[in-house]
């Protein structure tokens, strides 16, 4: 049994449609979020993540990363792990 849809504006990539969610999300993810962070962690710039730091005025770490680089990022990391958005 499928996911429905979402309504939010992120739908594709907030609720991905699977049929075996719990199979899907385990075999896949864990190498999908170790890609994202490095992929995130070789384009960031340690001075811009300082100023997100501040202008969020947060402690949570940043990666410094703009936005049409984080676009190029997902982009090539969805197309390289297709069996998680089918």
């Amino acid at each position: 049994m499928g996911v429905g849809r979402d309504t939010s504006p992120l739908w594709p990539l907030a609720t991905p449609i699977v049929e075996n969610p719990g199979l899907r999300w385990t075999m896949g993810f864990d190498t999908f979020r170790t890609e994202l962070r490095q992929a995130l962690s070789t384009a960031g710039d340690p001075g811009r993540a300082e100023q997100q730091r501040r202008y969020l005025k947060s402690e949570m770490p940043m990666y410094g990363v703009g936005v049409p680089v984080v676009r190029r990022i997902a982009v090539a990391l969805v197309v390289n792990h297709p069996a998680l958005w089918a």
